[in-house]
């Protein structure tokens, strides 16, 4: 993501920042650039503390999902983090019209699963969630990815 802004100083225009950034972030920014208030029932966060070098308590993984069925995807859930990103896939033979976001939380099983190593292959060319050296890693990542998706129901 980028933010302009004419009122960044000259240590903040063309800073890189690590940090994993979202567009839920962008009207969380705006706002602050603005000097208006951020909403508490925002989701994202404004990214202006980052820009500006300023520690704070950063998110450390996203949580994504593709639940909308109609333009022939199927229904996807991923988390990805600095180091990882592990993505399900989910059948679409039942799933035409449908909104299904209890689905996976009811038990359903994913028909394909992706795991990245994104320092190594950061253009996420290589699936290790065959590889048996990644078992425990796969392991670890489907757990967290069932927490977020059963987190995110309540």
């Amino acid at each position: 993501m980028i933010f302009h802004s004419p009122f960044f100083t000259e240590a903040e225009r063309g800073k890189v920042i690590p940090e994993l950034v979202v567009g839920q972030d962008l009207p969380a920014t705006i706002l602050e650039l603005c000097g208006l208030p951020v909403p508490d029932s925002y989701q994202g966060k404004s990214a202006v503390p980052l820009i500006e070098g300023k520690a704070t308590q950063w998110r450390k993984e996203v949580f994504c999902e593709n639940l909308f069925t109609e333009q022939g995807y199927p229904r996807m859930e991923a988390v990805r983090g600095s180091e990882w990103k592990y993505i399900r896939y989910f059948s679409k033979e039942n799933d035409r019209g449908k909104y299904l976001p209890d689905a996976s939380i009811d038990g359903e099983k994913p028909i394909f699963e992706e795991l990245f190593h994104l320092k190594s292959d950061p253009k996420e060319q290589i699936n290790l969630a065959t590889n048996p050296e990644h078992a425990e890693t796969l392991k670890t990542y489907r757990k967290r990815c069932q927490e977020l998706v059963t987190e995110l129901a309540r």
